[in-house]
């Protein structure tokens, strides 16, 4: 519906309600002209009015329709509160029992969001839809019950063959298995089904962007039906595929063009300051800023909108502007991690850190992560004495087919001052167990999940905290990182652990500081046991910080990846938390609310050298970087890092400006990589 084209019809229902005040029939369709157009306040207002003006004669669907303005708004408890009023008002309508089942997803209450589809498909057989199949089909697959989840699919299809939910739904399960060739042959077979379903085409090509991630069959398709159509939408999501590919000229180049010939498309305004905000500059910030705050005022109902700024403010600096936004955008209480994650920063923010844990903890009551709530298996194999004392500090670490640097690693670790690791083994096959298992002071757990569908390891290793850490300083690392803090070499790691005690702190910020050798050709020829800060002693020195809502509350950039792959990895991580303090990692970059300390450290991170495979020209998709346990763009990542080192060749220099040799952690105090307060000093 165009603007004059809502113009026109608003007069005509204005007309309507004022000629027949005592029908609800003018009243029911300016809220529904509000809704059709996403004026989500006016909408509301509109359904309230028709709800207080003729409460003799309620419709279902007036309910329905203000709760599902309600969750556009993001405000899920009163959606959900409209929604129980509706299922008691009209017991015998779906639509109340639809509604709760589309909050709870909404929230990502997976779990909830299944066992409330099913009472729709049972409550409601004769009239039940093939969206609530699908839906239910959904849940299950977040919840990775995969075998139930295909088995309801294939019904949808059986049943239904005229539509496309159920080969659409089969297509995302691949995909969510790993299973990429499928997946795309699935999609594939979908778009021959129904060659005139648009939208089957763009879910296409959504996911060949952001899960299946290839972008060569991204911009086939996007020429073809641009060509056919001219639909706009398949240009957004052209610039889209270059966003992800980190061709950021291009894709910005590309939306500027798309808002030269719509310049009243929002959804390409807001990709155009999301572009900006991956250039990771304070210039391309204040740039994303103002759009996000012009597009604010044009759309005040925009959550989507709002929580981009919110971000965009965070990560600049203006804390003052984003606390005034979760005011105003976020004065219910949050349901959902998305809303809850800024909630609880908000609480950071104005030190009431209580509050923000208060507030994740709910969240995560209500929502599904995978890095908490993700089914796993895991059995111990090792024979070792398992009885720690007080005081003792504990390694956790996700490991596959890594006994080239085992050696080096525990040998580190042991002289920083790790009493005991515990080893999560990935089905190595390279000799890896049967090392771990000769060590004294190593408890080995063997997992064969599928370590993309266990948060790239994550949920072992919460498993592991909870089960084993309560009252122990736990450290996590990978077995590619070494620890580095101020003061290392001559305090060593309980030096620094007693100063955080002393301090009340939970946590300890660090990043990946990537290092590397002098020229590719040196990369391949790492040896066993060999001391990696011997064979890889150099970095690049231009790092830069930013705000981050999320704990350890900043974001880090630059290095050598930006500067030779062009890749914005995230580089922040919490090696350090103390156990039994309630502290969980959402994935591998960040945890829950946690009091951070003032000392800072950076992890060596020798990924390069110790993935050589990418140099490799035989380099395939049986190498450990490309395999299906990987997620889809950390295997475009190491394509790019096989593609990029095979052009520049062997005998090129990774050296530059910006690059030094690791001296000591003193230097990274000297140049600003690591913090050192004052007190700290004098421990």
């Amino acid at each position: 519906m165009s603007l004059e084209q809502f113009n026109e019809s608003e007069l005509i229902l204005k007309e309507l309600a004022e000629s027949q005040p005592e029908s609800p029939v003018g009243y029911v369709g300016l809220a529904w002209n509000a809704q059709q157009q996403k004026l989500w306040l006016l909408a509301l207002e509109r359904w309230n009015e028709c709800l207080k003006r003729f409460p003799e004669l309620i419709e279902p669907e007036w309910l329905f329709h203000k709760g599902n303005v309600l969750v556009h708004l993001e405000r899920y408890i009163q959606a959900e509160q409209i929604y129980r009023e509706l299922t008691d008002m009209y017991p015998d309508s779906p639509a109340g029992y639809a509604g709760l089942a589309q909050v709870a997803q909404q929230y990502e209450n997976w779990e909830l969001a299944l066992q409330r589809w099913d009472i729709c498909i049972s409550r409601f057989p004769a009239g039940q839809h093939p969206k609530w199949q699908a839906s239910k089909a959904r849940m299950l697959m977040k919840l990775q019950r995969f075998d139930k989840a295909e088995e309801l699919y294939s019904e949808l299809v059986t049943n239904n063959p005229h539509l496309p939910l159920g080969r659409i739904g089969l297509a995302r399960l691949a995909a969510n298995m790993g299973d990429i060739d499928l997946a795309i042959q699935r999609w594939e077979e979908a778009c021959a089904l129904f060659p005139d379903d648009i939208e089957v085409v763009l879910a296409y090509i959504g996911s060949l962007n952001h899960k299946l991630v290839r972008f060569d069959r991204t911009q086939e398709l996007c020429n073809t039906y641009l060509k056919q159509t001219g639909d706009v939408r398949f240009h957004i999501q052209l610039c889209e595929s270059y966003l992800m590919q980190h061709d950021l000229p291009k894709a910005l180049a590309e939306v500027c063009a798309i808002i030269d010939q719509n310049p009243e498309n929002w959804e390409a305004k807001i990709l155009e300051a999301c572009i900006l905000l991956v250039f990771w500059t304070e210039e391309k910030n204040r740039e994303a800023i103002a759009i996000l705050e012009s597009l604010s005022k044009s759309l005040p109902d925009s959550r989507k909108v709002a929580a981009i700024l919110i971000k965009a403010y965070i990560r600049n600096g203006n804390l003052d502007n984003a606390s005034q936004h979760i005011e105003k955008y976020l004065s219910e209480s949050p349901a959902g991690l998305k809303l809850g994650r800024l909630s609880a920063w908000y609480q950071y923010y104005l030190g009431n850190m209580n509050r923000a844990k208060q507030i994740y903890e709910e969240a995560y009551e209500q929502a599904y992560e995978l890095a908490i709530d993700a089914p796993f298996s895991m059995e111990r194999i090792d024979s070792n004495p398992l009885s720690p004392v007080e005081h003792e500090v504990f390694l956790f670490s996700p490991i596959k087919n890594n006994i080239k640097q085992l050696p080096w690693f525990l040998e580190y670790y042991r002289k920083l001052g790790i009493d005991r690791f515990f080893i999560v083994d990935n089905d190595s096959t390279d000799g890896t167990t049967e090392f771990l298992l000769q060590q004294p002071d190593v408890h080995v757990f063997l997992s064969s999940d599928n370590f993309a569908l266990v948060s790239s390891g994550m949920r072992w290793i919460n498993e592991l905290v909870e089960q084993y850490g309560d009252g122990h300083w736990c450290l996590f690392v990978d077995s590619d990182e070494a620890l580095v803090f101020p003061g290392m070499e001559q305090n060593g790691l309980k030096q620094l652990l007693h100063y955080m005690d002393r301090n009340g702190h939970e946590a300890m910020f660090a990043f990946m500081l990537e290092m590397f050798p002098e020229t590719v050709a040196q990369q391949t020829n790492y040896q066993p046991g060999e001391d990696l800060l011997t064979h890889s002693p150099y970095f690049d020195a231009d790092y830069r910080f930013f705000n981050n809502p999320q704990c350890p509350y900043r974001h880090v950039k630059g290095g050598v990846n930006e500067r030779l792959f062009q890749t914005f990895e995230l580089l922040e991580k919490v090696p350090l938390i103390k156990g039994g303090r309630g502290i969980r990692y959402t994935g591998n970059h960040n945890t829950t609310p946690a009091i951070v300390s003032g000392v800072t450290g950076v992890l060596l991170h020798f990924s390069l050298t110790l993935k050589s495979d990418v140099v490799d020209s035989m380099w395939s998709a049986d190498s450990d970087a490309s395999v299906n346990t990987r997620e889809g763009l950390c295997q475009y990542r190491y394509s790019t890092y096989h593609q990029i080192l095979n052009e520049l060749g062997p005998d090129f220099s990774y050296l530059s400006d910006t690059t030094r040799r690791f001296t000591g952690s003193q230097q990274l105090v000297d140049i600003g990589l690591m913090q050192c307060p004052d007190d700290f000093v004098d421990v």
